[in-house]
């Protein structure tokens, strides 16, 4: 019989992150305590709270805990004193303040959420325990104020001198895991699996993680690296990714149709249009000008075959030509915006900055279609 024994196995990173974290606590209680603070446990239990390995988002969430302490506390000198009196009207005013702020916050997922939540629960931390003596509130909410934005500052100052993990190195970590498991997803589309469990599973887990991107792209404006510079494109891309679900949905749509209606025989042009567009998901590699030319040559050969055969087939040809367009340009998109976050170049995209494609339009006649550079 053997045995298995779970270990702690930190890595560097973590370990220079707690130690981070200690000192900032330890310089927040060595100030609170210079100072003769009340409650110097509070800047010690800040610092913990706030504390994050990423000092992007350290600094996210400091500023606008921050911003939420002071306001929640003001809200306590206001309310208390006026009305004391009152325990019924003083818990309903409390409760509908923290509701209201509580309920914002669930409502915004960017770091600006912090902001309502702690003016929400400030207030009704630091606005119960002295219902008692109200003449106190003045000094208790600015005590609570300095002492919790004390353990912000110093967990802030902290993170972002000392040994700083920038949020850009982890985002660009995370796009290309995003755009190798959409290309795979897309290749498996191609290969006749689009209505697969395991495909949509996966199509489902690609749009969440691609909204969690979004929420994650928000702290890099707040960080040191150079990335900070360029969260327009980080969220152009994320809106690419977003949209380029729908149309590997309607590319499964439609080869479900065209094998039907074919009895599973493409024509050799829609064949070698699924076989190019599958090496260039694999490749990884922008559309070359040569590449670009076959493309359009195929989209057109496709559906002339796809025209000699029968009038429903036709169709069925054009709109496969359109979502095979769209998945390359929009396939294009992605790459060239991820050159731009990490090289900080700038490439022109289609539709001047439209998320969306406009399969519509631009399926009208697929031998006009211009096929932009939007491919470095």
């Amino acid at each position: 019989m053997t045995s298995s024994k779970n270990t702690i196995d930190p890595s560097l990173g973590d370990v220079v992150f707690s130690i981070k974290t200690f000192a900032a606590a330890m310089l927040a209680l060595g100030i609170a305590l210079c100072f003769d603070l009340t409650n110097p446990y509070w800047a010690v239990g800040t610092v913990y709270i706030v504390a994050h390995p990423l000092s992007g988002a350290s600094t996210s969430k400091a500023l606008y805990r921050l911003i939420g302490t002071a306001l929640g506390g003001t809200v306590t000198v206001i309310l208390i004193p006026n009305l004391v009196n009152s325990p019924e009207l003083l818990t309903l005013a409390i409760a509908l303040w923290m509701a209201f702020w509580l309920g914002v916050s669930l409502l915004d997922r960017t770091p600006r959420s912090y902001s309502f939540m702690l003016a929400g629960y400030t207030t009704a931390l630091t606005g119960f325990p002295i219902v008692a003596n109200p003449d106190t509130a003045f000094t208790y909410a600015t005590a609570r104020v300095e002492e919790i934005a004390l353990g912000i500052i110093c967990a802030a100052l902290v993170n972002r001198i000392f040994f700083p993990r920038h949020a850009g190195p982890v985002l660009a970590t995370r796009i290309n895991a995003w755009l190798r498991d959409g290309a795979e997803l897309a290749i498996g589309t191609l290969n006749g699996r689009g209505r697969d469990p395991s495909l949509l599973a996966a199509a489902r887990r690609l749009a969440a993680d691609a909204v969690d991107l979004h929420s994650f792209t928000t702290h890099v404006a707040y960080d040191t690296s150079a990335l900070r510079d360029i969260v327009g494109r980080t969220r152009i891309l994320q809106q690419r990714m977003v949209a380029m679900l729908p149309i590997v949905s309607g590319l499964a749509d439609v080869l479900h149709a065209l094998e039907k209606a074919t009895a599973g025989k493409f024509t050799p042009a829609m064949t070698a249009l699924i076989s190019e567009a599958t090496v260039l998901l694999e490749s990884g590699a922008p559309l070359a000008e040569d590449k670009r030319q076959q493309f359009l040559a195929l989209m057109a050969k496709a559906e002339e075959e796809g025209r000699e055969q029968q009038e429903w087939n036709g169709l069925l040809a054009h709109n496969f030509t359109a979502r095979i367009r769209d998945l390359v340009q929009i396939w294009g998109d992605c790459l060239s915006l991820r050159q731009d976050i990490g090289s900080g170049s700038h490439h022109d995209l289609r539709g001047a900055g439209s998320a969306r494609p406009s399969i519509g339009h631009q399926s009208t006649r697929t031998t006009a279609w211009p096929f932009t550079r939007a491919f470095p």
